[in-house]
C-alpha cells in the first residue's frame, strides 16, 4: 500500500536533483518515509534523497518500490502550482500510480522497479567542510565558467576559494571564514577539480533560501548537502573529481 499527499514545491525540489542525472528512478517507500538513490551513466554524479513522513501532508506505506519515468512525472507536476498538493495512490493490480492535482487526475504507468539500479553511496569523510549561501556558490561557478569548464574547489584554514583558469585568464572567488556560515578544516589545504556542468546542476537544485554544505578533500569526491521540505527532507549530492597528475 502507498497513499500520500505532498506539496508540488517539494516534488519540484526532488526533480531538480534527479532530472539532470537519470531518466528514471526507484522510490523506496517504507513506513517512516521514502528514499531515492540515483547515479549518472558515467558514475560522475550520485545523489541520495530522504523524505520523512513529516515532509508529506499525509503519508501511509506498508513498504513498496515504485519505478518512475521522470518525464511523465515532470508532465504531471508541471500543471500544478508550488502551493498546491498532489495526491498519490498506488494501484497494485494495474501497477499504476494515481496522481491527482485539484480537478486533474492521471494514472501513470510504473516501470519495473527491480530493473532500476540503486547505487550505494560510498562512506567518505573528507577532512574539510564549509557551509555557504547558495547564491554565493552560484556567483563563483558563473565566474569560473567564463574561463574554464573545470572549477577548482579549495578549502584552507582561512576560507573557501573557487577558481578557473584558461590559457590567458584566471578567475578566483575567495570567501574568508567570516563570510561563511560554517567552516571546519583540520589543518593544511585541500583542493580538487570538478566539471563546471556537474557543479552547476547540483547547485541549481538547492532551494534559493537554503544554505549548502560542501565537504572537500584533495582528490576526494565533493559532497554537497542541503535540506528540503522545510527540514523534513535531505539531499546528499556527490561529484567525482578530475584527479590531477603530479
Amino acid at each position: 500500500m502507498f497513499v500520500a499527499t505532498i506539496k508540488i514545491s517539494t516534488l519540484r525540489d526532488v526533480l531538480k536533483v534527479v532530472n539532470p542525472i537519470v531518466s528514471e528512478m526507484k522510490i523506496t517507500a517504507i513506513v517512516d518515509g521514502l528514499s531515492i538513490r540515483v547515479v549518472d551513466p558515467g558514475s560522475v554524479s550520485m545523489a541520495a534523497i530522504e523524505l520523512s513522513k513529516e515532509a508529506f501532508e499525509t503519508y501511509k506505506s506498508t513498504g513498496v518500490e515504485l519505478g518512475i519515468d521522470l518525464e511523465r512525472l515532470k508532465e504531471i507536476v508541471g500543471i500544478g502550482k508550488d502551493s498546491e498538493n498532489m495526491e498519490m495512490e498506488l494501484d497494485p493490480e494495474t501497477n499504476k500510480l494515481k496522481c491527482r492535482i485539484g480537478q486533474v487526475t492521471r494514472r501513470m504507468g510504473l516501470i519495473d522497479a527491480t530493473a532500476i539500479f540503486t547505487p550505494r553511496l560510498p562512506d567518505i569523510k573528507p577532512p574539510a567542510l564549509v557551509k555557504l549561501a547558495t547564491e554565493d556558490l552560484a556567483k563563483g561557478l558563473k565566474a569560473c565558467s567564463q574561463v574554464s569548464g573545470l572549477v577548482r574547489v579549495q578549502v584552507s584554514e582561512k576560507g573557501l576559494q573557487l577558481s578557473g583558469e584558461s590559457a590567458t585568464d584566471t578567475v578566483i572567488m575567495y570567501l574568508p571564514v567570516d563570510q561563511l556560515i560554517a567552516h571546519e578544516c583540520k589543518g593544511g589545504l585541500y583542493k580538487s577539480k570538478f566539471s563546471h556542468d556537474f557543479l552547476y546542476w547540483a547547485n541549481r537544485a538547492v532551494p534559493a533560501t537554503v544554505p549548502v554544505r560542501l565537504e572537500v578533500g584533495t582528490d576526494y569526491p565533493l559532497i554537497m548537502r542541503w535540506e528540503i521540505a522545510g527540514g523534513h527532507g535531505s539531499v546528499i549530492y556527490m561529484i567525482a573529481p578530475r584527479v590531477e597528475e603530479d
